[in-house]
């Protein structure tokens, strides 16, 4: 009778522990796995919350970065910075202050390829290099990626699902690289165009986005916004 007893705990046994090791395997396999409930490529956030992305392209500067994060420093502004491998690679002190300072960090590809212009070889050895160097510098394999120049070929997409849950665009472009357009008109035209869920497009490596930052910062105050970051926003 003991021996039958012994026999059947081991049985039990077994088939917990297989058990278990099932759930362990499949359950967390589909955890990681599990969609987000946003698209795969991002313009804009539907929310009734009074929120927006600031968003900043092409950095790390050596000079207008820095204004722009004691810019944000200064408002107690968290931003979504998507940085070039290249860049990073000249200034990594700047890069690892945006993670410092507590913003979000995307990859922007190393080289700013336009990729709707490149087959699949060479999208896949930019992304592979970017995605080193912010492992080799800033110890982070970013999970949001902006195509240069916000175009990429519907194929293409694969590649990038490969490596990103998302792809960051934006539903509203500050044109802060744009000589021609003033402070007047760059406020005028995010005023106008600004929603919950906006998603706003600078760039930190010209003079111009430090002067007007500040200015905008100010009018979506005054609208009643927050200044989130991407990863905030799409929660």
């Amino acid at each position: 009778m003991i021996d039958f007893i012994q026999k059947n705990q081991k049985i039990i046994l077994f088939v917990g522990c297989t058990a278990l090791l099932f759930l362990a395997f499949y359950g967390f396999s589909s955890l990681s796995k599990k969609k987000s409930p946003h698209p795969f490529v991002i313009k804009k956030v539907s929310t009734p919350l009074k929120q927006v992305a600031l968003t900043f392209d092409d950095g790390p500067h050596p000079q207008y970065t820095e204004a722009v994060l004691n810019i944000l420093k200064k408002e107690n502004i968290k931003a979504t910075f998507f940085m070039l491998g290249k860049q990073i690679e000249l200034f990594p002190h700047i890069a690892k202050r945006v993670l410092d300072d507590g913003h979000t960090v995307g990859n922007h590809s190393f080289a700013h390829l336009d990729y709707s212009l490149y087959p699949k070889a060479a999208i896949k050895k930019d992304i592979q290099k970017s995605n080193r160097i912010f492992k080799e510098y800033l110890s982070i394999e970013p999970i949001y990626f902006r195509p240069p120049f916000g175009r990429v070929s519907t194929e293409n997409l694969s590649i990038l699902k490969s490596h990103f849950k998302h792809v960051i665009k934006w539903s509203i472009d500050t044109r802060d690289w744009d000589k021609e357009t003033s402070k007047k008109n760059m406020v005028k035209h995010i005023g106008e165009n600004v929603e919950p869920g906006s998603i706003i497009i600078f760039h930190d490596t010209h003079r111009y986005t430090p002067q007007e930052l500040p200015i905008i910062i100010q009018e979506l105050k005054n609208r009643g916004y927050k200044m989130v970051t991407v990863s905030d926003l799409i929660k």
